[in-house]
């Protein structure tokens, strides 16, 4: 360069005398080599530059896979700036040294630069790449970035090629030319820094993210650094951290008068539990919270004695309609309230309101109650250190749901009328109507707090019949019916269908005297028949004297009567019940009994006997009854006891085949066709709908004319435990259906069963398969001389087991203890002389 310019200026004076333009040219040419000249320094400075931070990047990619294999962490990223631009960053870490990282801009266009980074294989480690593939090398393995000898790569530029060295500077590889085009000059392209980490994104895509550090906080589930315990009682303050990794440590100590153990969770969240002392003290507990990494703080925790008062008490009352209450409580800690179970879900909790320090409101609300009794819900309390244990219960009752019907029943005249029934209810009311025809019109027409007034409106009745009505009576939503409301509407000149009619018989037998049986509560009037006044009856015996001559006569009783009994009366004189009407009836035991008058019973044709429990003797000795109405007991579904109803009916002839299907809740049936010596045969089917008997004691005992019994008889009875002298005295029965006792196996007692049936030939072996449980045999078959057979038994291993022998299977059947004369009189029993004497 120096000869160049001494050359130049030599040549200048010889040049003075030459033209201008040549020596402008001149000097032009020469200014254009300087700013070559220039221009490739810079350029080769400027390499030097992006090669030394390249280096840099590499170094901080290294460091950067450290951190992340360590679980390090960022404690800090600062920006670094050039002539106020950012340039890139300066990152610290808890464990490792502080590296520096360049912005991933494109740079001048400066040859082949490589593209190094790294990735993570399928075996989770990271390794180097270049160009975006692996780095392998000598060997051709790929270079792992991972471990004490691990490297990072090494960028040079070399008589203007870029050089890369794998083994720090050993040996270096030829890139490419570094004056030519180039590319991207960094090996990051972003990096991005959130609250929790930093995102670092290689030029080739890849990424990963580094924690960044946050300063530890704890916060406890009570209110500031206090809260309440009783004494000898177990709390628990649960701890949640801000800022913590795996590392984090929580330990906690105490003043020496509680007891604190720490119960770690996760590394972010635990609990603490602390034990009161016998005797309450104030006191307090330490936690302390060390982050892993030299840092540590303390928090504590005061104790004061919990304090809880109602000062209304712990019990309230809500009306069936259901509504509002607020229970005010003063207390001096934190709480929660909770419904403890399914069934006080018909309340609610409301906004818990202060109105001052620790001086609360409890806001409970409650459904409205549908059911017709009361009921009660829980409500607790906790204190919420200590959620396990509940520190008061509020007990909330609700009334029942209430309705009543000012009345039920009307039988209304056939004139056209209206007229108003009064409802009260704690529900909402809905109507609907049932009947033939559009003669009648019923709604709600006012309300007044729970009274409603049901107006109904009825035409006249031009029929020749009886027309009924039904207003049904339903909850708000129409779900459940609450109740109805019957209306009767006669023709002209007919009778009240709710009026019970008696035909009676004045005579010298009962010295024209006649007694009706009156029972139970009475309020009524009573038509006697013979143009006398109607007579108001409120108590009993009834009875009315008629003109001393043989006569029968109609009675008409309107009004209450809950029972019939004529066990007070002295001679009988009702000879027909021609209407049962609808007096309140709830028993018939001795309604008629011993009546020799009593020739004919209707049946129940306006649901008379639906409330009537018990008929037992109803029809004892009606020696002149025939029949008995199909219908009888239709709507008798409440009747539990039918014992000696139509014993000593020694003319009935027959029995209905559906009797008793309406009386589900039938227990006994002892005696109750006893001596009912007409009777020649039993419906199959009397007892299917009955399957709660336990006892048929005597049902059938001494009719005398009956011939067989059917198989099916007791066949859904399967609770029977008595068939105590069932069939005994039925001295023309033929034969014995072999499965009669087959499904009742709860029978323990079949004493005296059949004892007297003299004409009996057969007795089928497998009669008592189906009672193992039976312990009293006593007078089974006693005095049944015409039987010809073996006595029965049971097959057992292929070998017979006779009723005298289940004691010597005791694995199989219950033994025996009552068994005298069971086979007395039994002399033709093939097995006879096998029979041990204490059965005979």
């Amino acid at each position: 360069m120096k000869n160049l310019l001494c050359c130049i200026c030599l040549c200048v004076p010889l040049l003075y005398s030459c033209d201008n333009t040549l020596l402008d040219e001149l000097w032009e040419s020469n200014k254009a080599i300087e700013e070559d000249l220039m221009d490739n320094t810079s350029r080769i400075d400027s390499l030097e530059t992006l090669c030394s931070m390249l280096n840099t990047n590499l170094s901080a990619l290294k460091t950067l896979v450290e951190v992340l294999q360590e679980y390090d962490y960022i404690t800090s990223i600062s920006p670094i700036y050039e002539d106020g631009v950012q340039i890139g960053y300066t990152i610290d870490f808890a464990d490792n040294g502080p590296v520096t990282i360049y912005n991933g801009e494109d740079g001048e266009k400066t040859g082949s630069v490589p593209e190094i980074g790294i990735r993570q294989d399928s075996d989770g480690t990271y390794y180097w790449t270049i160009d975006n593939e692996w780095l392998l090398d000598s060997e051709g393995q790929k270079v792992s970035c991972e471990g004490k000898d691990a490297t990072a790569p090494q960028l040079r530029i070399n008589e203007e090629w870029w050089e890369i060295s794998y083994d720090e500077g050993v040996s270096w590889t030829r890139l490419g030319k570094a004056d030519g085009e180039g590319g991207d000059s960094s090996v990051f392209s972003s990096v991005e820094a959130s609250e929790s980490e930093v995102k670092f994104t290689l030029s080739d895509g890849t990424s990963f993210s580094i924690p960044l550090y946050t300063r530890l906080s704890i916060e406890f589930d009570i209110q500031g650094d206090e809260t309440g315990v009783e004494a000898r009682k177990e709390i628990t303050v649960n701890y949640y951290i801000t800022g913590a990794t795996e590392k984090t440590v929580v330990t906690a100590s105490s003043d020496g008068n509680y007891k604190v153990t720490v119960n770690r969770r996760s590394y972010s969240e635990g609990a603490i539990t602390i034990t009161s002392p016998k005797f309450y003290e104030d006191g307090h507990i330490t936690v302390t919270v060390f982050d892993g990494k030299g840092y540590s703080f303390n928090r504590i925790i005061n104790f004061y004695e919990r304090e809880i008062h109602f000062p209304e008490g712990l019990e309230y009352r809500l009306p069936a309609s259901g509504g509002t209450i607020s229970i005010p409580v003063s207390l001096n800690f934190e709480y929660n309230t909770k419904i403890p179970s399914p069934e006080s879900s018909w309340l609610s909790l409301g906004t818990t309101t202060k109105a001052e320090m620790h001086n609360e409101t409890i806001t409970v609300h409650a459904s409205m109650n549908e059911e017709f009794s009361e009921r009660s819900g829980k409500i607790q309390l906790f204190a919420l250190n200590n959620p396990d244990e509940h520190q008061s219960e509020i007990t909330v009752y609700q009334s029942p749901a209430y309705f009543s019907i000012e009345r039920t029943r009307y039988v209304i005249t056939h004139e056209q009328q209206t007229f108003s029934t009064v409802v009260t209810s704690s529900l909402d009311i809905s109507l609907n109507i049932t009947q033939n025809g559009n003669w009648l019109t019923s709604g709600l027409s006012g309300r007044d707090g729970d009274k409603y007034t049901l107006t109904t409106t009825v035409d006249r009745n031009n029929q020749q019949d009886i027309r009924t009505a039904t207003v049904t009576i339903y909850n708000g939503d129409g779900s459940r019916i609450l109740g109805t409301i019957d209306i009767v509407q006669v023709p002209e000149g007919s009778e009240n269908p709710d009026d019970m009619i008696f035909n009676v018989r004045a005579n010298h037998a009962n010295d024209y005297v006649a007694y009706i049986p009156l029972s139970g509560e009475i309020d009524c009037i009573v038509d006697w028949g013979d143009g006398s006044e109607p007579e108001h009856i409120t108590s009993s015996p009834v009875y009315h004297e008629y003109t001393h001559s043989t006569a029968d006569y109609t009675v008409r009783i309107s009004g209450k009567v809950t029972a019939l009994n004529s066990s007070n009366i002295p001679a009988p004189s009702v000879t027909e019940v021609i209407q049962w009407g609808r007096t309140g009836l709830n028993s018939m035991n001795c309604a008629f009994k011993d009546n020799g008058l009593l020739t004919s019973i209707v049946g129940d044709n306006n649901n008379s006997f639906s409330e009537v429990t018990d008929f037992s003797h109803a029809f004892n000795n009606c020696i002149l009854l025939e029949t008995i109405p199909e219908n009888l007991f239709i709507a008798s579904t409440n009747i539990t006891q039918f014992s000696e109803t139509f014993s000593h009916c020694i003319s009935l002839l027959s029995i209905p085949q559906d009797l008793f299907k309406y009386c589900t809740k039938v227990t006994s049936f002892n005696s109750t066709f006893n001596y009912c010596r007409s009777l020649t045969e039993i419906p199959e089917n009397l007892f299917k709908h009955c399957p709660n008997v336990t006892a048929f004691e005597a049902t059938f005992c001494d009719c005398q004319s009956l011939v067989t019994i059917p198989e099916t008889l007791f066949s859904n009875c399967p609770k029977v435990r008595m068939f105590y002298y069932t069939f005994s005295g039925c001295i023309s029965l033929l034969e014995i259906p072999e499965k009669i006792f087959l499904n009742c196996p709860e029978v323990n007692n079949f004493m005296r069963v059949f004892m007297y049936c003299e004409s009996l030939r057969y007795v089928p072996a497998g009669l008592f398969d189906g009672n193992r449980k039976v312990i009293n045999f006593d007078t089974a078959f006693y005095a049944c001389a015409s039987l010809n057979s073996e006595s029965p038994y049971t097959i057992i291993n292929g070998e017979k087991c006779h009723i005298y022998e289940r004691i010597n299977f005791t694995d199989y059947f219950t033994t025996p203890v009552v068994v005298g004369m069971c086979f007395t009189g039994c002399d033709n029993l093939s097995d006879f002389m096998n029979i041990p004497d204490s059965w005979k």
